[in-house]
């Protein structure tokens, strides 16, 4: 989002959001009424996997000069949805989904980067990041918290920037009488 809006564009004019979940006929409906934009999918697995949702991605993100998308059922008249169109905009994904569940159609139409990082690496992001996380509190007590982290980087499941701003919320939350350390730890037992 930072990234987008850095370039220019805005959220609702230039590039639109859909985050959770799309049926069949919402990812048609989005693609048609967005038809010259950037859509942005965040977290949106279904339409990854689902038969319909795929085989409208095939044809918003194919290859040919015009992309014609097309659903032919009285639906798409009852909501005033033209039953076919051409697709001019742009479509991103970001799923935490394994890249071997995605369509291997849609996966030769589109760039696919798939982000695992090392320990080490995470580290070195998160170390990165800190200082545009939760900017509301200082650096110092966020340090802290991902040195603690760090100590406890093979140990726990997750070692990740989630688990960073969890435990900082956690820090800076509790009063000064109590131990945040010994909170986290205890969180770290199940989802950590």
């Amino acid at each position: 989002m930072k990234t987008l809006e850095e370039h220019g564009l805005k959220n609702g004019e230039d590039f639109f959001v859909c985050k959770g979940h799309s049926s069949p006929l919402g990812l048609y409906q989005t693609l048609h009424d967005k038809r010259a934009s950037l859509i942005l999918y965040d977290d949106c697995d279904s339409t990854l996997v689902d038969d319909t949702c795929v085989n409208l991605l095939k044809a918003a993100l194919d290859s040919y000069d015009k992309r014609i998308i097309s659903w032919q059922s009285s639906r798409a008249d009852s909501l005033d949805l033209e039953r076919s169109f051409e697709f001019e905009g742009q479509v991103i994904f970001i799923s935490n989904m394994n890249t071997g569940r995605i369509d291997e159609a849609i996966k030769s139409r589109a760039f696919c980067y798939d982000l695992h990082l090392s320990t080490d690496e995470m580290h070195q992001y998160m170390q990165q990041l800190l200082p545009n996380i939760m900017e509301n509190i200082d650096l110092t007590t966020k340090q802290e918290v991902l040195d603690y982290l760090f100590k406890y980087r093979n140990v726990w499941k997750n070692y990740n920037l989630r688990t960073l701003i969890q435990a900082i919320r956690i820090c800076a939350g509790v009063s000064a009488n109590k131990d945040w350390k010994k909170i986290v730890q205890i969180l770290s037992a199940g989802s950590f």
